[in-house]
């Protein structure tokens, strides 16, 4: 077989690896939102509360579609960054051994959240929905781990320590849709979203001072509550190519850079000569 035949079978074999059913794409891209990070005494004054706002960042996802078996899997993180110090005053009357006294409390709760949250959402079936010409499938970002501190001081006695829980982030939604009219150099991704969404927050704090004042901190501000959201529109992903393929283009095009090297040659040579 001549050079220009290795040529074809190459290149074609590349192209044909590259229009396989499994392929993986990946995207990255800058992702609007904020998790909520509140912080009340459930058993003081509605005043006795506060808080501040995480806010993600930037979004890169791998998805593995495989047409084939109609399946999806998303890989991938997105950049968090954001914190909150929070300081209230909390004052009740009390039951002491005097009778009934008013109490206060100083209250100071840190709170910090990993730089980014990483996801796997597992292989998912793809339904096709001829409505709107894409899959649909489901994903969820999670939970959003938090780590911090409180301190409460109260009757001249400071209760302290750390704080680890999660906030529960399951409705928002990672991409949901796929179009594949553009496959497989790219799909378009879309359905990425959830705001302005509330969910009551988790115990984190309980006991009795000794000077007889309950806390009962509590993730979220006023009513227990926290609130998250995010958006983002359709994008592209672009399909990343096998090894295999990579291979094989490399292959073809030192093939072909061959065939250009021998046919200057040749030319060269049956040239007249003076």
């Amino acid at each position: 077989m001549n050079y220009k035949g290795i040529v074809l079978l190459l290149l074609m074999g590349s192209w044909f690896s590259g229009t396989a059913y499994s392929q993986t794409y990946f995207v990255s891209t800058r992702v609007s939102g904020y998790v909520q990070l509140a912080v009340e005494d459930a058993a003081g004054a509605t005043s006795a509360c506060g808080g501040g706002t995480a806010g993600f960042g930037v979004l890169s996802d791998t998805v593995c579609l495989d047409l084939a078996a109609n399946t999806i899997r998303e890989i991938g993180s997105v950049t968090f960054a954001g914190g909150a110090n929070i300081t209230f005053e909390d004052g009740r009357i009390v039951a002491g051994s005097n009778g009934l006294q008013l109490v206060d409390a100083n209250v100071t709760v840190n709170l910090s959240v990993p730089s980014a949250l990483t996801f796997d959402t597992g292989v998912q079936p793809l339904l096709w929905v001829p409505a709107i010409q894409s899959y649909e499938f489901t994903a969820t970002l999670g939970s959003v781990p938090i780590t911090g501190s409180y301190s409460v001081v109260t009757g001249g006695q400071t209760y302290s320590g750390p704080l680890n829980y999660n906030l529960y982030t399951g409705m928002l939604l990672l991409f949901q849709q796929v179009a594949t009219s553009s496959y497989p150099a790219f799909i378009t991704l879309s359905g990425l979203r959830g705001g302005e969404l509330q969910h009551p927050g988790p115990q984190l704090v309980y006991f009795t001072a000794l000077d007889g004042l309950n806390i009962q901190l509590q993730a979220g501000e006023q009513d227990g509550t926290y609130s998250y959201g995010w958006n983002l529109g359709a994008i592209e992903a672009e399909m990343i190519p096998e090894p295999g393929s990579l291979a094989l283009l490399s292959l073809g095009m030192c093939a072909l850079s061959m065939v250009h090297r021998r046919r200057r040659q040749a030319d060269t040579r049956s040239m007249p000569r003076p």
